[in-house]
């Protein structure tokens, strides 16, 4: 798509219709993997994500106009009040490389893990059929917090 970029959901952004009400025009790209890289809740229950070299993300890419993204803006100041965007490179599932931008937020004090959102994220790792391994990495966090 012309004047698009990729952006990269690692939360509840990965699911589709939640995308397509912000974003008409959104269309998937794939599944990737950002490497180097941790998620973690922030002091207001939202994930976010921090650097760790020995640690990656897996989530879904979805291509987004100039105009869908401008929407997802609106929609993360509201969801996360300030936030950063960030260009990172992704490495797809099939073998591509390409960027992507994403949101992060500041951790803000002690996290605050929120049981619903980590289900949610789990059945969209089932969904996108994400590598086995991540989803056992995230139902050992659901755990730990039981």
């Amino acid at each position: 798509m012309k004047n698009s970029r990729h952006y990269f959901a690692y939360a509840d952004n990965m699911n589709e219709d939640i995308v397509r009400d912000i974003c008409p025009g959104v269309s998937f790209e794939g599944v990737a993997e950002l490497r180097g890289h941790r998620f973690t809740f922030n002091s207001q229950g939202k994930i976010t994500i921090t650097e760790d070299e020995s640690s990656s993300i897996w989530g879904v890419v979805w291509c987004l106009s100039m105009r869908d993204i401008h929407l997802l803006d609106i929609k993360e100041v509201e969801a996360l009040g300030e936030f950063e965007k960030l260009t990172k490179d992704l490495h797809f599932i099939d073998g591509r490389v390409a960027e992507a931008f994403l949101y992060i937020t500041d951790v803000g004090g002690r996290p605050s893990y929120s049981r619903n959102l980590m289900d949610f994220i789990i059945e969209q790792a089932y969904y996108w059929s994400l590598p086995v391994s991540y989803v056992e990495f995230l139902k050992s966090i659901r755990e730990e917090h039981q």
